[in-house]
């Protein structure tokens, strides 16, 4: 037998023998899929993100990094208003204070934070809170699609989109999306869209497991 008579036989045979495994694997609730996976991510020393927000009337882009290990937050924030204009500024978050570097200079904006203030935790929850959640298997991806009105954990996201972005849509009406999982069960991209009758925000939301966390202090 020729060689690529027999690794074409060898991808068959693995093809057939994946497609039979995702058949006969136990399946588990979209709901139990969230689940296990913000147990992964509270039981992980951090993660990297980059999460861009566009709204009908504005544009954000947040690059930085959550530290579980050591109960902190650091991100830059670029803000760009539909009419006005661009802002850049350092945000750092520990568990009792928050500041703000605006021009070089640290501001005390708040208190501290917990595990649910975190914008992806609120994500995740909107997403298992949906009347329409459904999983796919793409290849090697896992994805949970899901489609709602918009009710209490759903308003919570985007009030914290709000304070990020400024933006002056009124409280959206439904929301829809869909998030992608690692094949260890972390979540690596939340796309989620808040839909009101005057206006959008869509938000892509892409984590990072394997880098050095860089946390920038006051």
């Amino acid at each position: 037998m020729k060689k690529p008579v027999v690794l074409s036989t060898i991808i068959i045979a693995l093809t057939l023998t994946l497609a039979v495994y995702l058949l006969l694997r136990p399946r588990q609730s979209p709901q139990n899929i969230i689940s296990h996976a913000k147990s992964l991510l509270l039981s992980s020393p951090g993660w990297k993100f980059e999460e861009s927000i566009n709204c009908s009337d504005t544009y954000a882009l947040i690059r930085g990094n959550v530290s579980l290990n050591t109960h902190e937050i650091s991100s830059s924030i670029l803000l760009i208003p539909k009419f006005g204009t661009p802002q850049v500024y350092i945000l750092f978050a520990n568990a009792t204070d928050s500041f703000i570097n605006y021009e070089g200079g640290w501001i005390r904006s708040g208190g501290g934070w917990k595990e649910e203030d975190i914008l992806l935790f609120r994500l995740l929850e909107t997403a298992g809170n949906t009347t329409e959640v459904y999983d796919q298997v793409i290849g090697e991806k896992l994805k949970i699609v899901f489609n709602s009105t918009c009710q209490d954990s759903c308003l919570k996201a985007f009030e914290a989109i709000s304070a990020i972005t400024g933006t002056s849509i009124p409280r959206p009406s439904h929301v829809f999306g869909e998030i992608t999982f690692s094949p260890s069960g972390k979540p690596q991209t939340v796309l989620a869209v808040f839909k009101s009758q005057n206006g959008r925000c869509i938000l892509k939301y892409d984590l990072s497991y394997n880098d050095t966390l860089y946390i920038l202090k006051p």
